[in-house]
């Protein structure tokens, strides 16, 4: 089992339930939308990549109560993730601490 297969699969079975969410590794295989359809509730999320570290506060969205956004990021890339930070319209750059 490829980490896509398993991530996937353990999220749909506790991510409802989960809160806070920290992943490493490469994330270039998950879908974005994973997480926010998997893990509703989810308040915070950290993404620990190679070259990026990033924590992202979601509290926002159950304020307003709105569903959680697609999560992408071009964790890889470091002049690519702060176009993504600098973007207003991006998710990620309205939820990162």
């Amino acid at each position: 089992m490829s980490y896509s297969d398993g991530l996937p699969r353990f999220l749909a079975a506790v991510g409802a339930s989960l809160k806070h969410l920290t992943l490493e590794g490469p994330m270039e295989e998950l879908d974005p939308s994973t997480i926010s359809q998997s893990c509703p509730n989810l308040e915070t999320l950290s993404v620990l990549g190679y070259f990026v570290n990033i924590r992202l506060d979601l509290t926002q969205y159950h304020e307003s109560n709105q569903p959680l956004p697609p999560v992408k990021g071009n964790w890889n890339s470091v002049s690519k993730l702060v176009a993504d930070l600098m973007d207003p319209g991006n998710p990620i750059a309205r939820s990162a601490l």
